[in-house]
């Protein structure tokens, strides 16, 4: 980790940055009031998804087209109300899955196909009613879990394997029923849940599928959580450790790690100055964990925080001018974070907002400038550089040791292809100089 600050150090040396959090097209872009914001990346474009007052709480999707947010198919695409509506990409391809209204209140998940939005799986294919989802991508399997009405509103789990929705081992495996709060992550096949416990006071507990044992297991101690759990995309797992961003001490924003048997703040406990709602957590190209909540003592403003060597510190200011709910937030492919969620100063539409920064000629991020697809990627990558006079750029790849695993000199201007497919799952960083004129862009190897 230290060689891979001193890296990033030596590309921004002698910059000055200029940071703050601006709005991705128009603020309040939806038609109408909006639920259940989701945002997800394809490379450096933005994709939100919604629950659309203006089409019967039906789902919506929309993209950033560099200009502005445009309908990905239809609007209101779901057959009724899309309740508890989750979002994800993988593979380049969009997700929702929800409480199908049309369809008895039973699990349904729908994909873009690239010319409308088509049901995987077929519609409503839970065994009742399932009035909470959450929705999981890994090496471009899905994972569903949701509140199982029949068996005791516990949880239950399925996966997709191309033919149809399977049971991961028993339904209705959770220890306390009504998880009206649920949190599904994936890391290399092993599954997790955090959610609401009612059966521990309504504090989170967290649980992890033992494939050799084919049993649920609780993470640590039952709703280990100082306060009742209520967050929203709350649940992440790196590196193989679980995180869970949820309320700690006096309700305020708190991030939990699991030690080999114990749940313990990460730094801080109480991050926020108020009771949280909403609560994200991310970790962006670098390792770096975020946490997003709306703050009851910031007036409900919706507020990033990221961990460094010295502990928390707030990204800018608050991202949101009023109060805002569902706060959902995502990393682009060059790593810069955005804030989705629902705009209370916009008649409760949906904003975005990214927290850009303005830099030097020594180094640009513009993507307009230096452009690597598709990211994340297999391993085989197009590189679009700038034009600029016919100059060239030496051209070097940097794993996350800072070791070089690819030089080339190559014309400006050019589209050149990449095939790095011998490297590993992971993040690197290119890096473009031509004269006085620095690029760099992250990028990610991910089969």
């Amino acid at each position: 980790m230290f060689l891979l600050y001193a890296f990033l150090l030596n590309f921004l040396t002698g910059v000055s940055f200029a940071q703050t959090w601006t709005p991705v097209g128009a603020e309040g872009f939806s038609e109408s009031e909006a639920f259940s914001q989701s945002i997800a990346f394809i490379g450096e474009t933005p994709y939100v998804a919604y629950m659309d007052r203006a089409n019967d709480d039906k789902a919506t999707v929309m993209k950033f087209n560099g200009e502005a947010w445009e309908i990905v198919g239809s609007a209101g695409f779901t057959p009724g109300k899309a309740r508890s509506l989750c979002f994800a990409i993988s593979s380049n391809t969009p997700y929702v899955a929800f409480s199908d209204e049309a369809n008895g209140r039973k699990a349904s998940v729908m994909k873009f196909d690239g010319a409308g939005w088509v049901f995987v799986g077929g519609a409503g294919f839970t065994e009742n009613i399932a009035n909470v989802v959450s929705l999981a991508t890994d090496g471009g399997t899905l994972w569903l879990a949701f509140q199982d009405a029949a068996h005791d509103s516990k949880i239950t789990v399925l996966k997709y394997g191309g033919e149809g929705w399977t049971v991961v081992g028993s339904p209705g495996f959770s220890t306390g029923f009504m998880t009206n709060v649920i949190d599904l992550a994936v890391d290399n096949g092993t599954p997790y849940v955090a959610y609401r416990d009612d059966g521990a006071s309504y504090r989170a507990s967290v649980m992890k599928y033992n494939s050799e044992s084919s049993v649920w297991e609780v993470l640590g101690e039952q709703g280990f959580s100082a306060s009742t759990h209520d967050a929203y995309q709350c649940l992440a797992v790196y590196n193989g450790t679980p995180y869970l961003a949820t309320r700690g001490s006096d309700a305020k924003a708190t991030l939990y790690k699991f030690d080999e048997s114990n749940w313990t703040p990460l730094g801080t406990d109480g991050l926020s100055t108020g009771t949280t709602f909403y609560t994200t957590v991310k970790f962006n190209q670098t390792g770096v964990p975020h946490i997003a909540f709306s703050d009851d003592g910031d007036s409900g403003k919706a507020v990033l925080m990221k961990y460094t060597e010295t502990g928390w510190e707030k990204v800018g200011e608050a991202a949101s001018k009023s109060s805002a709910d569902y706060t959902s937030l995502a990393f682009s492919g060059s790593g810069i974070p955005y804030l989705a969620y629902r705009d209370h100063w916009r008649l409760r539409r949906t904003t975005v907002m990214k927290f850009a920064s303005a830099t030097n000629a020594e180094f640009i991020a513009d993507e307009k400038e230096l452009l690597i697809w598709p990211n994340p990627g297999n391993g085989k990558f197009n590189l679009k550089l700038p034009g600029i006079g016919g100059n060239q750029f030496q051209v070097q790849v940097f794993d996350s040791s800072g070791k070089i695993i690819y030089a080339q000199s190559i014309n400006s201007g050019q589209t050149k292809q990449l095939d790095l497919s011998d490297n590993q799952n992971g993040m690197y960083w290119i890096k473009a100089t031509s004269g006085e004129k620095i690029l760099t862009r992250a990028f990610q190897i991910n089969r």
